[in-house]
């Protein structure tokens, strides 16, 4: 094998137009060695909090004089129950359509004027309110925010509207196959009416039968102060976060309705898959999930590592084998979802459907090998990989907010950055080989393929597969 490269040269002089062969050479084959792993800086957390329970997390960043602010609330999709299925995420879609005096157009020229921006979101563990602007409007904005979170209106009108435009996404997204998979996969793992198994986002049964009513018993049962916590992030001093929270969030009052740990799924006896079908897809979204870890398991470190070599880079075993040596997709991961309860562990990719039923064969084979042991090598690249990884996730106040305020739902400490660095780097060989044996479990794995049925179904007869529960788009068996 050789390395070919294009030679130009100018004047038309000896050579010109010609190719020059570069022999391949061993040294062409090695990895470049990798400086050594840099001293761990990670923002420092300031803690404080209000006489009404609301904790504060300050961190200071005076590199810009930019501030951010993110009300966290444990009021997630994990806290409705699955016949109000996309009740959270609709209340907090409504949280910034208008509030105390305000309608929706004069909540957004307020944040306009403060040349800020406004956002909500919700996941399964809670919810934020977020507004990002200059150091200089930092006590309207936060004035602003606290009325937002402690004040907000859920008018019939607003519901009616944004309730139609979540009717409208989840419609849309019965026709995206990747979504689809991820539903279902979650829904088979711990059943339909598990926290973590209804559909968060809600289906047309579901939210047609939501009312404005619901959204406000939803709001005052689990939004307030011992529930919620308060992250400013960027050029703001410990004394004066604490001043600008008390300004906007003092006056807030009651006591909200703290999360549980849900029940744990019943534990499978065989490898389960399932299809849903999309006639004529070139591509099958393959996900192979099942019940994890929780976030205060001592193994989730473990369980870092062992997704960096399973799944969490270009290099990473299925990588390697499904795409570099393959070529049935672009690329493959596979992650925890670190819960109060025992979140998902999930495998997912897009494969090219011919080749989805081999695919999920090369994906068993992969996670039973694991249980072998990974090599030096292998353990090395992934706690580096990560390490070297997290400051990029903590590199502005918006990116700090956001991680301390997931941390804060999940039931982390603070400075679960650090001490998880700190616990990757001290992960063996044998730590990844005994959390591959106890949450790789074959027999308890759910397979879903969303795709063409007719193509998948004849391939995983070849492959000596189960037979496959067949799903429609809508999460219902056929």
């Amino acid at each position: 094998m050789s390395l070919a490269l294009a030679c130009n040269t100018s004047g038309g002089g000896k050579g010109s137009g010609q190719r020059r062969v570069v022999p391949d050479e061993p040294w062409r084959q090695a990895r470049p060695p990798s400086g050594p792993v840099p001293e761990l800086k990670v923002p420092a957390v300031q803690r404080a909090g209000l006489k009404n329970g609301l904790t504060v997390l300050v961190v200071e960043d005076h590199s810009l004089p930019l501030v951010t602010a993110r009300v966290v609330v444990r009021a997630g999709a994990a806290q409705e129950v699955a016949k109000d299925a996309g009740l959270a995420a609709l209340t907090w879609d409504l949280l910034d359509e208008g509030a105390g005096s305000m309608n929706q157009l004069a909540l957004a020229n307020a944040v306009a004027q403060l040349g800020a921006e406004l956002t909500t979101s919700c996941e399964l563990e809670g919810g934020a309110a977020q507004i990002e602007l200059a150091r200089d409007h930092a006590e309207a904005g936060l004035k602003l925010l606290g009325t937002v979170v402690t004040k907000p209106t859920f008018t019939a009108a607003d519901f009616e509207r944004v309730r139609d435009q979540a009717l409208v996404r989840v419609q849309e997204r019965n026709t995206d196959a990747r979504a689809v998979a991820d539903t279902l996969v979650n829904a088979l793992v711990y059943g339909s009416e598990h926290a973590y198994g209804h559909d968060a986002a809600g289906s047309a049964d579901t939210i047609g039968k939501l009312t404005a009513q619901k959204v406000k018993s939803f709001w005052t049962t689990h939004a307030a102060p011992r529930n919620a916590a308060l992250i400013i992030a960027g050029d703001v001093t410990l004394e004066q976060a604490k001043a600008l929270a008390q300004k906007a969030f003092g006056a807030w009052s009651g006591s909200g309705r703290a999360p549980k740990a849900p029940t744990e799924p019943a534990l499978r006896s065989a490898l389960t898959i399932a299809t849903v079908d999309f006639p004529g897809a070139s591509q099958a979204a393959l996900r192979v999930a099942r019940a994890g870890l929780a976030a205060s398991d001592a193994d989730l470190p473990a369980l870092i590592v062992l997704n960096a070599v399973l799944g969490g880079t270009r290099s990473s075993r299925l990588n390697v084998k499904l795409r570099e040596e393959k070529q049935w997709t672009d690329a493959a991961r596979s992650e925890q979802l670190a819960l109060l309860g025992r979140g998902p562990w999930l495998l997912s990719t897009e494969v090219q459907t011919d080749a989805a039923a081999n695919a999920v064969a090369e994906t068993i084979a992969i996670i039973e090998s694991l249980k072998s042991g990974i090599s030096d090598d292998e353990l090395g690249r992934a706690k580096e990989g990560w390490v070297r990884a997290l400051p990029g996730l903590l590199g502005t106040p918006a990116d700090q907010a956001r991680a301390l305020g997931t941390a804060f739902a999940q039931g982390f400490d603070a400075d679960m950055a650090l001490k998880m660095a700190e616990a990757v780097l001290v992960v063996t060989s044998d730590d990844v080989k005994r959390v591959a044996e106890r949450v790789l479990v074959k027999d308890d794995l759910v397979v879903v393929l969303a795709g063409d049925r007719a193509v998948l179904s004849a391939k995983l007869k070849e492959q000596g597969l189960p037979d496959a529960l067949l799903f429609g788009k809508d999460g219902f068996p056929e």
